[in-house]
């Protein structure tokens, strides 16, 4: 079946008519104007573009649920396929191109359009395929480095490594040992302590990412050389009780530092030299953050040096929530702990307990209460842990002081932590 010369009886709904194409050495095949394969299958389960194989090992076309037409690579994952909907995916990813069928089109021999007639996916006249405006065996070459499949694999299930957001907390204090590095040792991978002692939950978020951080420059303009003040801050990713006081990152694309003084005075100061940049006030600042913390494993220990801000604490756990950047989202969450003068009854007991509640109706699959295991794993020789118990705050004995963890006790989380994520097959 030659496509160039049978497409007028084929539309998105019969996509599928054209699966097999008879050419000695290939089961299926699209040709260019030429009679040139310009995107086949072998018979021995290659893809082939242009004459060169694609780094896909037993590649096989056929249908499956959702699809008209569609490629699968050995793991019956889709490398190329059309919706029933007329989606193009490639690599598992959804493009935003609702497609039909077209050809002839000036400069391509085939062509899927989208709804604007954007090519979406094509064979131009000299037998090249060409996604997106950009040729296939240009973007191998950008990528040829890269392994394909673990870069889906990361896009759809993220990495098995952990990120750890919080407070002291996280972090660790008294000089004991943080959950993350037991953790780390526990489960034998990589976790990240993104902890940092003092910062209340939207500035860790936006260290994060989740909350952007939009600055207004004194006079709008940042000069060619040296730092400038702010005007205005709407989120700050650093604290002063807190080390680094500062962060750096982009503000219309020039990279430099920001710094928090006391007074609650900003500054930027640009690293290198340039000309004089006239920003727009409410610009974003853009944190230079580790990326691939988007696609880890996320646990976040958040609020607990904003206890009282009820609704913006929980506001930061669904940004940061959002933010993350895989399909399908791995995370946990600690609710904050009370302190041994928030016994049961009083304000901040009250208040620590209504963020628990709620992220545990709002996540009640990640969500875990730690509080509640740790204050029963007192100590019941020890009279202080009684008290402690009866009084429902974590026991002395697992404290290093009135609200941090001891290295026994961050043994506990990290314990609990990695039991949860080997059961969940993470």
């Amino acid at each position: 079946m030659d496509i160039e010369k049978n497409y007028e009886q084929y539309d998105t709904e019969q996509i599928k008519s054209f699966k097999h194409y008879e050419r000695s050495g290939y089961s299926f095949a699209i040709t260019d104007s030429q009679d040139r394969i310009a995107f086949g299958l072998s018979d021995e389960g290659k893809m082939i573009l242009n004459g060169k194989e694609l780094p896909f090992s037993e590649t096989k076309i056929g249908f499956r649920d959702g699809y008209q037409f569609v490629i699968c690579d050995s793991q019956d994952r889709v490398v190329f396929g059309i919706s029933e909907t007329g989606k193009v995916i490639v690599n598992g990813i959804e493009y935003p191109f609702d497609t039909t069928l077209k050809y002839p089109r000036s400069g391509y021999s085939w062509a899927v359009l989208d709804s604007q007639d954007r090519v979406a996916f094509g064979i131009d006249y000299e037998g090249n395929a060409v996604f997106s405006g950009q040729r296939l065996t240009d973007l191998i070459t950008l990528y040829g480095s890269v392994d394909l499949k673990a870069e889906v694999d990361k896009e759809n299930n993220g990495l098995s490594s952990i990120v750890c957001w919080g407070d002291s907390m996280t972090q660790g204090a008294g000089g004991q040992t943080p959950y993350p590095s037991l953790l780390s040792a526990s489960l034998g991978r990589n976790v990240y302590n993104r902890g940092v002692g003092g910062q209340t939950s939207d500035e860790i978020i936006c260290r994060q990412g989740g909350t952007p951080i939009l600055i207004s420059i004194q006079n709008s303009v940042i000069p060619a050389n040296g730092g400038v003040f702010l005007s205005a801050i709407s989120s700050a990713p650093v604290t002063l009780i807190s080390n680094p006081q500062n962060v750096d990152g982009y503000v219309a694309g020039i990279y430099g530092r920001l710094r928090r003084d006391p007074g609650d005075v900003y500054a930027f100061t640009r690293f290198s030299a340039g000309t004089s940049a006239f920003i727009y006030p409410d610009t974003n600042f853009i944190i230079d953050k580790v990326e691939d913390d988007a696609y880890r494993i996320h646990i976040l220990w958040l609020g607990r040096n904003n206890i009282p801000e009820y609704d913006r604490v929980i506001r930061d756990y669904d940004n940061a929530i959002s933010y993350m950047k895989a399909k399908h989202k791995k995370y946990l969450i600690i609710p904050p702990f009370n302190s041994s003068s928030e016994i049961s009854g009083t304000s901040g007991y009250n208040q620590v307990k209504a963020i628990s509640d709620t992220l545990k109706e709002k996540y009640p699959g990640n969500t875990l209460d730690l509080r509640y295991r740790i204050i029963r794993s007192y100590n019941p020789g020890i009279p202080q842990d009684v008290t402690d118990f009866n009084n429902d705050v974590p026991p002395s004995s697992l404290r290093v002081d009135p609200l941090h963890l001891n290295t026994t006790g961050n043994g506990l989380i990290a314990n609990w932590l990695a039991q949860e994520i080997n059961y969940r097959g993470w």
